[in-house]
């Protein structure tokens, strides 16, 4: 068995799956981390250690220090607003971190393409200095089910329409879309 840990660091550490040797860590302020994989196979029992630097992007950091923030949290995966979406994706899409709306939130619909329909999502790509990765899934019990299904479509400062890869049909009665924002 394994199994990621944080030793050390300024913020929270969340781990896509902290069983799996190799994962994805997530850290929601900038700073140095340092994380440990313990391992045992029953007979032995062995660990390792990594260190980790988190940095804000230099746009997000500008855009931060403009934002008046009235005490709220102003790190990347903070919500000050509540409003669902973190801050990093506010500054991704366009929104205000202290005040709550839902007209910068991504937003689904269907595209009928001959005899398919597919599932469809439009979202603000507002920023260069970001990643923007579209997501899809059948299944959202499963962590790893996701796959891509685009990375940074279309035009920087323009509304982007994502369409699924996979049709809604008997094969596929669910289907799910997700839209994930990065610092690269």
């Amino acid at each position: 068995t394994t199994l990621w840990e944080k030793v050390s660091g300024p913020g929270n550490v969340t781990f896509d799956n902290a069983s799996a040797i190799d994962t994805t860590a997530t850290a929601d302020t900038a700073g140095t981390y340092v994380l440990r994989l313990r391992a045992s196979d029953g007979a032995a029992i062995g660990s390792a250690q990594v260190t980790l630097t988190v940095t804000a992007p230099p746009g997000y950091a500008t855009w931060t220090d403009a934002v008046s923030w009235n005490g709220k949290d102003s790190a990347p995966l903070a919500d000050a607003d509540g409003d669902g979406l973190r801050n990093l994706a506010e500054y991704a899409l366009g929104g205000d971190p202290t005040a709550p709306q839902t007209g910068k939130q991504p937003s689904a619909g269907q595209a009928q393409v001959a005899s398919d329909k597919f599932l469809t999502l439009t979202f603000h790509r507002g920023r260069s200095d970001v990643n923007y990765i579209i997501e899809g899934s059948s299944d959202l019990t499963n962590p790893s089910g996701w796959s891509e299904v685009a990375r940074n479509p279309g035009t920087v400062g323009a509304d982007q329409t994502v369409q699924d890869t996979l049709p809604i049909s008997a094969q596929n009665p669910k289907r799910f879309l997700r839209l994930r924002v990065e610092i690269p």
